[in-house]
């Protein structure tokens, strides 16, 4: 739990990263190398906590590496993100709530509710933890705002925000497409979700 909640970002050679799996994978490329050095090929993989510190291993260990990650929380800096699209592979389900556990990817979903009760009337969008009117408002959330949802990725990024790392694979019905690290959270935009997992008043009162 202590490596999820070290989430400031953490610089490295212009890279910045998750501070908690940064951490985490420094350690364990650290008893890597004192086994078998640095002229392996070695492969990383794992899932969700283990498939950001699998990303972050290829960063540490070198060329000679790739990962393999399922359920990736955004973890790295985009700059690092496009670099390491050769080397790491991050799988992702739809309905995955993991990928959007990011202040950024945070942000852009609550600027979305805000910009949705700007274009409609308010009582048009309430967000309940019960009852059909969620469910009703969902679409209408969808289809008004992820148009642009990317864009307002892109303008709200800093250097420092994190993403999911590499080539990102979005699985969705039995299909695979690769999709940009800025439009997981377009993706993913279950606010139902968000009631589930996040403090519910903290949601209800972004859309007072």
């Amino acid at each position: 739990m202590k490596t999820n909640l070290d989430f400031y970002p953490i610089d490295d050679r212009d890279f910045y990263f998750h501070s908690g799996f940064y951490n985490q994978a420094q350690n364990l490329v650290a008893h890597l190398k004192s086994y078998i050095g640095l002229n392996q090929n070695v492969v990383f993989t794992g899932h969700s906590m283990g498939a950001a510190v699998s990303s972050i291993c290829t960063f540490l260990y070198g060329n000679n590496s790739r990962a393999f990650c399922f359920s990736t929380p955004a973890c790295c800096s985009s700059n690092f993100s496009v670099k390491y699209q050769n080397q790491i592979t991050s799988v992702i389900n739809d309905g995955d709530l993991i990928p959007l556990l990011s202040t950024h990817a945070l942000t852009v979903m609550l600027n979305r509710v805000q910009l949705l009760k700007a274009a409609r009337n308010a009582n048009e969008v309430q967000l309940e933890p019960k009852g059909s009117k969620l469910e009703e408002s969902l679409p209408l959330l969808r289809r008004d705002i992820n148009p642009s949802s990317k864009n307002l990725s892109i303008m709200q990024a800093e250097k420092n925000s994190l993403f999911v790392p590499g080539k990102i694979l979005f699985v969705e019905k039995g299909k695979i497409r690769e999709v940009n690290y800025h439009e997981i959270g377009e993706l993913q935009a279950n606010i139902v979700m968000g009631i589930q997992h996040f403090a519910e008043n903290e949601m209800l009162d972004a859309l007072k």
